[in-house]
């Protein structure tokens, strides 16, 4: 990508026991400037696909109304397939194309009437998981969530089977950035990203509930 700095690998992930990257992501110019990871192999997606990750927001990462902030990306037309992201304010989103509108994680379980949609809390160091499943003309989408800084041990829906239009083209994989229009780099993720795994099937719930559960270990504290 384009703008000073460098790609930082070997940081500490979640825990002692892994290793993160941490992106570049320009103070100046916001969306368009920063250095990060892609594959140098198109990603030939499948008809069912997981997506899985730890991530961390900067604590000092800015996020203002119109960041977007790409964890996992793929090539694409129009930009291309935003698998896991954030906007403005931290906000989980999703898109498949760049015709299409953003779809954002719906809060926990439980929060107050008139809570707004899922936020990552910068600081925060987060297990999500999303799956596709391509159907004819949509792709039927789940996220799931946990914040592990702050001891959760069971998985939150965030999304269940919503149907988004369109899927995820053929094109390179993008780890901490995103593409725009152009099919330039974009998007550079501000944080770590650590344990980066993607699945050619779709993973249930109770299995993405066990990878939580081997992340935090019995009875671990973050």
């Amino acid at each position: 990508g384009d703008g000073l700095g460098r790609l930082e690998t070997g940081c500490r992930g979640f825990d002692p026991t892994t290793r993160a990257v941490s992106p570049c992501r320009g103070l100046a110019g916001g969306n368009l400037q920063g250095i990060a990871l892609q594959s140098e192999a198109p990603l030939a997606p499948p008809a069912e696909m997981t997506v899985e990750l730890l991530l961390r927001l900067s604590e000092g990462a800015r996020l203002e109304d119109d960041s977007v902030c790409a964890a996992v990306t793929a090539e694409g037309p129009a930009g291309g397939a935003f698998l896991l992201a954030a906007l403005d304010g931290g906000r989980l989103a999703l898109r498949l194309s760049g015709s299409a509108t953003w779809q954002f994680g719906q809060p926990d379980p439980g929060t107050l009437p008139g809570q707004t949609r899922f936020r990552l809390v910068p600081g925060d160091w987060y297990f999500l998981a999303a799956t596709f499943r391509a159907e004819e003309g949509h792709t039927l989408v789940s996220a799931f969530s946990a914040n592990l800084s702050r001891g959760q041990r069971t998985l939150h829906t965030l999304l269940r089977n919503q149907a988004m239009p369109g899927a995820v083209a053929a094109g390179r994989l993008g780890i901490g950035k995103g593409f725009r229009e152009d099919r330039a780099h974009a998007f550079a993720w501000p944080g770590e990203l650590d344990e980066v795994a993607i699945y050619g099937r779709l993973l249930d719930p109770a299995t993405l509930q066990r990878h939580l559960d081997a992340v935090l270990g019995p009875g671990a504290a973050p």
